[in-house]
């Protein structure tokens, strides 16, 4: 490491005071400073930020005719400029934004509606039939109609509109962003709640986590110190203001990050914690050019690294096993990568390595939850930092984490037990969940249900989830041990670890994977794994599918496979 790359390491302030701002504030403060530089790029439309800003106004001062502070507005459609639209409108009222995911079903979304008790829903056409189902849909007061692809694609004549089926309590999103720009945002206060977001842990009906202004903020301004190397100023106007280090435009940057500069490959979903934050949040405050993708698909994700030199993108480490194990995966260019962020589970040494000796950048891996909007921990994201595979890496700035036992005293360096963590991320509790928000939230901590240890240095390593720990004749076998030496077998693609239930022994580990060929021996793969572990971790069972279940931010859905073998 260089001197200068030293002290710049050395000098970023992991502790600051967050400011009483809105969330909002990261946009109007990027459309004020980069006013022409392209937003979005969807369908080959391109939106400014000073066109977003505008048209969030405008949005707002509709919206402002049927809500007051305070009340819950939910997003139900994917990824698009009409998302960004009317989530920054919503905050800009002081309205909270419900979360629901475009892959809920109607049994499902009428929970979070009922939870909720939003009155106003903005969706897609294509999804319109999914709430007429929901039992709460009558007492939807309005329902807010965007048409993603054709209203990004112009001429959108005025014809075309009428051509839409529409409920009495119905508007389409076209007539939400008419008018005038000029609407001035509500008073709005730093402990002011933002978002409702739904987890789904592994048993019950999904939670609502609280989301402050506070908390968003705090996340936003992490994530630039760590990304840029650079703390944000505020000038006499009270925009946010990011200077870029002349090393960090070289070829030899350390940070990553410049304003203004690099172009981010969006698929995270907006309506997880992870998307929002990081992939809507975070590239706004940097004055990110983000490309919109609706799906994934693996050969698509690295030609459009290739045509528009992303240097930007992230997802799941399961999304990276089906980039690396794709035909075209070496013969693409994907050099101009600069970062590659993933998370949600364990990533296998060997996909680290086969992804990193493509890329110009560094992978960074790291820890968070709904509760923790989100990260909470995060390997470097400077090229000097001290990566080490396995771990999730330090504390995010501003945050606290320990390991505690079962009666909450903390634990030696590498000891295992329970990761608690604190700091103005972190949420005040679950909607309409005292029992819940009390177990989980214990005098400032947050308690994760995940199970960790601590090195010497202070670096993180997840264990396993505490609810997906099986316990095997009173032995405890962690999946994610198992999951890991699986992945070295080179026939698996993907792979989880589940218990089962069993009248003799408790429960027993049960694998389910999928492969890169047909022709593939599963008792092997299960010896593959047995022959490295003690008798009582042994994988009794071995199923193969196509592919596993996964969630719309890519990591695969454990629930589904326990319902698999319970049916």
């Amino acid at each position: 490491m260089e001197p200068d790359d030293r002290l710049r390491t050395s000098q970023l302030p992991m502790e600051f005071n967050v400011p009483d701002v809105p969330a909002f504030h990261f946009l109007l403060s990027t459309a004020a400073r980069y006013p022409k530089n392209v937003a979005f790029v969807y369908h080959g439309t391109l939106i400014t930020y000073e066109e977003w800003e505008r048209l969030s106004r405008k949005f707002a001062a509709n919206l402002f005719n049927w809500i007051k502070k305070g009340d819950r507005v939910a997003i139900y459609m994917p990824n698009c400029p009409q998302f960004a639209i009317a989530y920054m409108a919503i905050l800009m009222v002081g309205g909270i934004f419900v979360s629901c995911n475009p892959m809920l079903t109607p049994y499902e979304l009428d929970h979070q509606l009922r939870d909720s008790c939003a009155e106003v829903i903005v969706t897609s056409e294509d999804l319109l039939g999914k709430i007429r189902l929901c039992q709460s849909f009558s007492s939807l007061k309005h329902i807010i109609v965007a048409r993603p692809y054709q209203e990004c694609s112009p001429p959108l004549t005025a014809s075309e509109l009428t051509t839409m089926t529409m409920d009495k309590n119905s508007c389409s999103f076209l007539e939400m962003v008419r008018g005038e720009d000029d609407f001035i945002p509500a008073e709005i206060s730093a402990r002011d709640a933002a978002h409702i977001m739904y987890t789904g842990g592994t048993t019950g009906l999904p939670k609502g986590a609280i989301h402050t202004h506070h908390n968003i903020v705090a996340s936003i301004l992490s994530a630039v110190v760590m990304t840029t190397g650079q703390m944000p100023e505020r000038d006499e106007q009270g925009y946010w203001r990011i200077k870029n280090d002349p090393q960090d435009l070289t070829p030899e940057w350390e940070y990553p990050f410049r304003v203004g500069r690099e172009k981010a490959l969006i698929m995270s979903p907006w309506t997880h914690v992870m998307g929002l934050i990081h992939y809507l949040h975070q590239p706004t405050a940097l004055a990110v050019k983000m490309f919109l993708l609706d799906h994934f698909d693996a050969e698509e994700f690295l030609r459009h690294i290739e045509e528009w030199d992303i240097t930007w993108a992230g997802g799941s480490p399961t999304i990276i096993a089906y980039l690396i194990n794709h035909p075209k995966f070496q013969g693409t260019d994907i050099s101009s990568l600069k970062v590659y962020t993933t998370g949600g589970s364990s990533l296998p040494e060997e996909h680290y390595y086969r992804l990193k000796e493509k890329i110009q950048g560094v992978i960074v891996e790291g820890y968070g939850l709904t509760e923790s909007v989100p990260a909470a921990c995060r390997t470097p994201y400077n090229r000097s930092g001290k990566m080490k595979i396995g771990s999730v890496g330090k504390a995010w700035p501003n945050m606290e984490v320990k390991i505690v036992d079962k009666n909450g005293k903390e634990v030696p360096a590498g000891q295992v037990g329970e990761l608690v963590i604190k700091g103005p991320q972190v949420s005040s509790g679950y909607l309409n969940q005292p029992k819940e928000t009390k177990n989980a939230f214990r005098d400032g901590w947050l308690f994760t249900g995940d199970i960790a240890r601590m090195d010497e240095e202070g670096d993180i390593f997840i264990v396993d989830r505490k609810k997906e720990m099986i316990i095997y004749k009173s032995y405890n076998v962690y999946p994610r041990e198992l999951e890991e030496i699986m992945y070295q077998h080179p026939a698996v693609k993907e792979c989880a670890i589940v218990g089962k239930k069993d009248i003799n022994t408790g429960e027993i580990p049960i694998a389910f994977i999928s492969c890169k060929t047909k022709e593939t021996n599963l008792e092997e793969i299960k010896s593959f794994v047995n022959e490295r572990v003690a008798p009582y971790k042994k994988i009794r069972e071995i199923y193969q599918m196509e592919s596993l279940p996964l969630s719309g931010s890519g990591k695969i859905l454990k629930r589904e496979l326990i319902k698999y073998l319970d049916s």
